[in-house]
């Protein structure tokens, strides 16, 4: 078991869900995600602008663990649009949306598909 400072009990489950550790937050055990090793690229070491992103999905939570986060924006459903057919060629299957927000782009993800919800 490998605590690093983003307070992760990394355990390392085998899995297809890549599942690398668990939290305790607020009493609640939950399972930790490296979107890294989802998308198949190299896992990195834990530093401290790692961090742990909480979701509820199907009144289950699982936390997504992410290289950094550098804002939370709340978009308007008005301002996501169908992603472009250019982007095709790119595993789009976890692609649901593009996001229009003040002058950035965001992608949206599709958390049910990369968390395997629904999934048995």
């Amino acid at each position: 078991m490998i605590k690093g400072e983003t307070g992760i009990d990394q355990y390392y489950f085998a899995g297809e869900k890549k599942i690398v550790g668990i939290i305790n937050l607020r009493g609640e055990v939950i399972p930790i995600m490296d979107l890294r090793l989802r998308f198949n690229m190299p896992q990195k070491d834990l530093d401290s602008d790692h961090r742990v992103i909480i979701l509820n999905i199907e009144d289950k939570n699982i936390g997504l663990l992410v290289d950094s986060v550098s804002e939370v924006a709340q978009v308007e459903p008005e301002d996501i649009a169908q992603p472009p057919e250019e982007i095709s060629d790119i595993d789009s299957k976890y692609i649901t949306g593009v996001a229009k927000y003040k002058d950035r782009i965001f992608i949206i993800l599709d958390v049910d598909i990369i968390t395997g919800a629904g999934e048995n």
